[in-house]
């Protein structure tokens, strides 16, 4: 019971998040905010930047535009950072992966998106982590705009 709460108990205040103050700013917050959470097990090479979208960077949220191959939200892209491309050896990136698009891809340069099938490594992806066993389940859940937080597994 423990671990149930706390995955559901929120460990900062979603009212500060850097999101909800750039929604503000365009009369966009939400009134009321209830996050859904996925644990993703943290790639060795990710980048404090690239962590940092994927952990501190919360709410992300779908709004519709994802499709069969991937999820994926926008809000790092509301943040204008840079993305420095890293090579990733793999020919395709593969269900459960969790990336950033760097900026090979500067207009969604920051967007985090996670694989739902397999999709070619085109170079505009960094390898973020990769969605804990059984999370992929979890996603199955998740409906256009909900809020999301990403929790790193204690690895």
């Amino acid at each position: 019971m423990k671990q149930i709460q706390k995955v559901c108990t929120h460990s900062r205040n979603v009212e500060d998040s850097p999101i909800i103050n750039i929604l503000k700013q365009y009369g966009m917050a939400p009134e009321k905010l209830s996050e859904k959470i996925l644990k993703v097990d943290i790639d060795p090479q990710a980048s404090q930047q690239e962590r940092w979208n994927l952990l501190e960077l919360f709410p992300q949220a779908d709004f519709g535009d994802s499709s069969e191959w991937i999820w994926r939200s926008r809000a790092g892209r509301m943040t204008g950072v840079s993305i420095p491309v890293r090579k990733y050896e793999n020919e395709y990136f593969e269900a459960g992966d969790v990336v950033i698009v760097n900026d090979n891809y500067p207009h969604y340069a920051g967007e985090i998106q996670i694989v739902r099938i397999p999709i070619q490594n085109d170079g505009t992806r960094n390898l973020i982590g990769h969605l804990a066993p059984h999370e992929e389940e979890m996603l199955e859940l998740i409906k256009d705009g909900d809020a999301v937080a990403f929790m790193r597994t204690k690895k």
